[in-house]
């Protein structure tokens, strides 16, 4: 993966500053370590990520959309297999929830995608773009999610964000996503390598 700014604040004019989420005092200290970062965030081609250094999940995932540059490329196209490849990746490799989670006896989950994976998806050329997409398939931009959710709601949510608006009218979008890590989050009923997981239930 080539080096990437990520995010950009001033995506939508040097007057039009939208920062990144600030996380209060008390999750500031859960934000996890990145190799390589100043400030803690994993930067990929047009979105950032930030993780939970005790739910091993994002905080909150950031992304640029510029309808405008939108490239159309299949989702089979993406990978040479033709089928998706999740990757945890080793700016932080401790703590993102593999496939060991998702592949866990009982678990049912989808791989949810915070940033979707063609909100990312544009630029000067089909190689930009293509790089972009690729980047969202790190565990880092996944949370698990219970398929109705992610297929039906979530989707279309996504959908209408990018496809509705931001194609359609050439618009510049910023979107920010993230499960709610609560407390009293409810805990999936197989240990993942001898750990007891908390599933989100709020995005």
């Amino acid at each position: 993966m080539t080096k990437s700014e990520g995010y950009q604040p001033t995506f939508l004019g040097k007057n039009l500053k939208v920062s990144l989420p600030q996380p209060n005092a008390g999750k500031v200290k859960d934000i996890a370590p990145v190799k390589g970062s100043k400030d803690a965030l994993l930067h990929y081609t047009h979105h950032s990520v930030a993780l939970s250094k005790t739910r091993k999940l994002p905080v909150f995932a950031a992304v640029n959309i510029d309808g405008k540059q939108f490239r159309q490329l299949k989702r089979n196209e993406l990978f040479a297999g033709g089928s998706d490849e999740w990757t945890i990746d080793e700016r932080a490799p401790e703590f993102q929830w593999g496939s060991h989670l998702y592949n866990a006896t009982g678990s049912q989950f989808d791989r949810g995608h915070m940033v979707k994976r063609e909100d990312p998806q544009w630029g000067p050329d089909d190689l930009t773009a293509r790089e972009a997409a690729r980047s969202t398939f790190f565990f880092s931009n996944c949370v698990p999610q219970v398929g109705d959710l992610n297929r039906k709601e979530w989707r279309s949510l996504e959908d209408y964000i990018l496809k509705k608006e931001s194609t359609t009218l050439d618009l510049k979008i910023n979107v920010f996503t993230g499960p709610v890590l609560a407390d009293d989050d409810p805990f999936f009923v197989t240990e993942v390598r001898g750990e007891q997981v908390q599933i989100p239930t709020l995005f």
